[in-house]
């Protein structure tokens, strides 16, 4: 698999930007509302901070995103580095999105989302993407199917530990693909 950068630093996102984002959003009602509560937790905390309250910015945290080819992971993923990157949990709110099979290249302060299947499972890259979530300075997205990413974790006894939140990303009715692909269309 090929290794992706989804952003530049031309136009450097607001919240504002973002909540047109996942506003957006086809479909994901569940996911869209957990989006919109952490945009919440960062409005609150630049209240906090404009009124000289300390705000000590979120360490950043690995997820797991369960769900079949074509559901959205990756475009979760972009939203939340960008949420990530404004609440000042990392550095940068790049997305790199990468496999298991070929070089691994690190997130650089920001998203690095780690598509698994179960034909590239590798034990000594979990070990690399498990060093790369004790930096503390990417965040980690294991992104796949139930399969496979209840396999990459039987490889690896110490991985699932890292991770902090799951989210379960259903298929699109056939409503919701119409939606999408009248939306490109625009």
């Amino acid at each position: 698999m090929s290794i992706f950068t989804y952003s530049t630093y031309e136009d450097i996102p607001t919240l504002d930007d973002v909540k047109r984002e996942i506003s957006s959003i086809v479909g994901l009602h569940k996911i869209k509302i957990q989006l919109e509560k952490i945009v919440e937790k960062i409005i609150s905390a630049e209240n906090d901070a404009s009124y000289s309250f300390r705000v000590v910015p979120p360490k950043p945290f690995h997820m797991v995103f369960v769900g079949n080819t074509g559901t959205g992971k990756s475009t979760v993923a972009r939203i939340l580095g960008k949420l990530f990157y404004l609440s000042g949990a990392l550095p940068s709110y790049d997305v790199i999105e990468t496999g298991l099979r070929g070089k691994m290249k690190t997130g650089d302060g920001g998203i690095l989302l780690v598509d698994i299947d179960e034909r590239d499972l590798d034990s000594n890259k979990l070990e690399e993407i498990i060093s790369v979530m004790d930096e503390e300075e990417t965040s980690v997205i294991f992104a796949g199917n139930r399969m496979a990413l209840n396999q990459s974790m039987k490889l690896n006894k110490e991985l699932y530990k890292r991770f902090s939140a799951s989210l379960l990303f259903e298929d699109f009715t056939c409503e919701e693909l119409a939606m999408i692909i009248e939306k490109k269309d625009e």
